[in-house]
């Protein structure tokens, strides 16, 4: 028996509820605390699992029925497991986070049917995050490569997630110092000429810099590769504009001296790019050793964790000149 389960806030009737004016506040909420009885949630766990919830839900949203009887029975079981399964990775340092990250990354990845190999779990992750009816729902929406439902899965759920500890924090940057620390392998020859290859077919870069004789041609290649980021660096964040607001706002040229207007801004971008890359060269240069003693403070870089769903996203703000001065290199 199939019975229609409709979840309004107010009484109508089944029949002449539209799909766009049903409410899932009470369906979302009433699989939660099936899910999370007994557990002893706390907020950022209750938040993690209704997170997931709400997906499953929405990719239903749109169906004339959006849960059978046996259907709603089974959803509530499977998101029973899967609480449970979340809340053993519970710790102070929000393994749990980490735990879904995995998996949910795992989901999309598989959608996408990568030929690469997708990094084995740590041992305490090998438990999966979803069974039973959810399970057989991820595989369905992956056999048929649905990316809308898997990316929801993986970067939509996250946006509901609580930010990570402090602690979790202090790792990340721990995480980065070590990766800082250690030295790299260099490019292969192998790969460094096909990189030089391709870089002189494109922009014949065969020039050099500070100081050394270069011919114009070489030089027009650094100026028509130039062009500033609007990435944070040390002078200004990207609410400021970043890199790109370190130099002379760009005026359309109005001279007429030209045919035709794409020729004139054309131009008039090559002219601003030569004068502003020269603009960073010389800032780079006669700040190269200002420091009293005898250090570069040119190569001064700070630090920052910025806080994401599920991590910390830790970036490098350097000198915003010296950065734009060697993009073209």
């Amino acid at each position: 028996m199939r019975v229609r389960v409709d979840w309004t806030e107010r009484p109508v009737k089944k029949a002449n509820c539209p799909v766009m004016k049903r409410s899932s506040t009470k369906l979302v909420s009433s699989v939660l605390e099936s899910s999370i009885r007994g557990l002893g949630a706390s907020a950022s766990f209750r938040q993690i699992v209704e997170s997931l919830i709400l997906v499953f839900v929405a990719s239903r949203s749109l169906r004339k029925e959006w849960f059978s009887t046996k259907e709603l029975g089974r959803f509530r079981n499977s998101m029973r497991i899967t609480a449970q399964r979340i809340h053993e990775h519970v710790t102070v340092d929000s393994r749990e986070q980490a735990y879904c990250k995995y998996w949910l990354d795992k989901i999309l990845f598989q959608c996408f049917r990568s030929s690469l190999s997708f990094p084995e779990c740590d041992a305490e992750n090998t438990t999966p995050l979803f069974s039973g009816w959810c399970k057989r729902c991820i595989q369905r929406h992956v056999a048929r490569r649905d990316v809308s439902f898997c990316y929801s899965l993986q970067k939509g759920a996250k946006q509901a997630w609580p930010e990570l500890s402090e602690e979790k924090k202090d790792q990340s940057l721990q995480k980065h110092k070590l990766r800082l620390s250690v030295r790299k392998d260099k490019c292969s020859t192998r790969l460094a000429a096909k990189i030089a290859t391709v870089s002189e077919s494109i922009f014949n870069t065969q020039h050099e810099l500070f100081g050394k004789t270069v011919n114009s041609s070489s030089l027009w290649s650094l100026y028509k590769k130039f062009m500033p980021s609007g990435s944070a660096c040390l002078q200004a964040s990207r609410r400021n504009g970043g890199a790109l607001g370190l130099f002379g706002k760009f005026q359309f040229p109005r001279t007429h001296s030209v045919p035709g207007a794409l020729v004139e801004l054309t131009r008039g971008v090559n002219v601003w790019r030569q004068s502003n890359y020269l603009k960073a060269v010389d800032s780079v240069r006669d700040r190269i050793f200002d420091g009293d003693d005898g250090t570069s403070p040119v190569l001064s870089v700070d630090i920052v964790a910025i806080p994401e769903p599920g991590k910390f996203r830790i970036i490098s703000k350097g000198d915003g000149f010296l950065y734009q001065a060697l993009q073209p290199l």
